[in-house]
């Protein structure tokens, strides 16, 4: 049977030791660890309305579109060249479609079925 140690025996052992620690009560180095609670950071009413006013001026060069006449090119382009890929696209689903269905019952895609599958069958090695 294990023999119960005396709490100033138990103080010494590197359980009671890592569990100070690990609940953050005890340091190994510095001893005791006070904890205390943080106070929120405020700032002046004017630092934050200049940051605000900077922002606003950010966003008005940014997304000023009908000004900005590179963002005005860039969306036409862009919408172009979306529908003609749409397009391409459309034209080669149609095509691979159509292609499959007129080779569906071609007399050599039978016979290139019928010997893949003989080869399937060979034993290997």
């Amino acid at each position: 049977m294990s023999k119960r140690k005396s709490e100033e025996e138990y103080k010494k052992t590197f359980s009671y030791k890592f569990f100070k620690w690990f609940k953050h009560e005890d340091d190994p180095y510095i001893g005791r660890v006070e904890m205390s609670v943080k106070k929120p950071h405020e700032e002046e009413a004017a630092i934050l309305r200049e940051r605000m006013a900077e922002k606003e001026v950010l966003f008005d060069r940014i997304y000023d579109v009908e000004h900005n006449k590179l963002i005005l090119r860039f969306r036409k382009i862009y919408k172009v060249i979306a529908v003609l890929f749409c397009i391409m696209l459309f034209m080669l689903l149609i095509g691979a479609c159509t292609h499959h269905q007129n080779h569906r019952h071609a007399p050599d895609r039978e016979r290139f079925l019928a010997a893949s599958h003989r080869r399937s069958l060979k034993p290997c090695g």
